[in-house]
């Protein structure tokens, strides 16, 4: 998740080449395509950290062709998963949703 919050501010900085963009791109959606393939469930932590690397690869990539997949999937995990609604990871997936 770092790694793409990282990624987004850098790019939205124009401090990234297209191929160096281009290269970061593929391998996150790689990252994010594994996440989805090994989903948690439940009111635990891992769920809400794997919600909130959903939401900053929709983001960072919302052109790219399984952004709204990992979206759907981004809001299944968020919905779902227990939790009073203040803590920092949730609002950050909230602010990350709220940019699609």
């Amino acid at each position: 998740m770092r790694y793409l919050r990282a990624y987004d501010a850098l790019h939205r900085l124009g401090k990234l080449t297209p191929a160096d963009a281009k290269i970061i791109e593929d391998v996150a959606a790689h990252s994010i395509e594994y996440l989805l393939q090994t989903s948690e469930w439940g009111a635990m932590n891992r769920t809400m950290l794997r919600a909130e690397s959903l939401a900053w690869a929709v983001r960072a990539f919302p052109g790219h062709p399984r952004a709204a997949a990992w979206e759907q999937q981004r809001r299944a995990l968020a919905t779902t998963t227990g939790g009073t609604g203040r803590s920092r990871t949730r609002r950050s997936i909230t602010a990350c949703g709220s940019t699609r």
